[in-house]
């Protein structure tokens, strides 16, 4: 370890903050559809409509626990055949700890509507 990271080190230390060494991370992807099917991705087991709802919410299905994991998403087409529709994304780890929650809505926020989307998973 060189001194300047050492030095790093033992600060965070010191000040109570955590401190993660660089390690071996995951990082997983889909590009997924209005429509609920699987563009591309890396890691993605599966893509479907959640159970119930009619439009705007998705389960995607990850080779595995992804509970520990950040999410990032954002709204945007799955080709280069222009620009989606102004939108908004939300994701959480769903009761599976295998799969994301992703629900799409229009750019008031206020209606769930279908939107395609790109969702990253990066785990530790």
């Amino acid at each position: 370890m060189n001194c300047a990271k050492k030095a790093a080190t033992i600060l965070l230390v010191a000040s109570g903050m955590a401190y993660s060494s660089p390690g071996h991370s995951e990082t997983f992807f889909a590009v997924v559809n209005a429509n609920a099917t699987l563009a591309r991705g890396h890691g993605v087991v599966g893509v479907q409509r959640n159970p119930g709802a009619d439009a705007g919410a998705y389960l995607v299905a990850f080779s595995q626990d992804i509970s520990n994991c950040a999410f990032v998403a954002t709204i945007g087409v799955s080709d280069n055949s222009g620009i989606s529709q102004v939108g908004i994304v939300s994701v959480l780890t769903s009761n599976s700890n295998r799969a994301a929650f992703v629900q799409t809505r229009d750019r008031t926020g206020v209606s769930i509507v279908d939107r395609p989307f790109h969702l990253i998973v990066t785990c530790p």
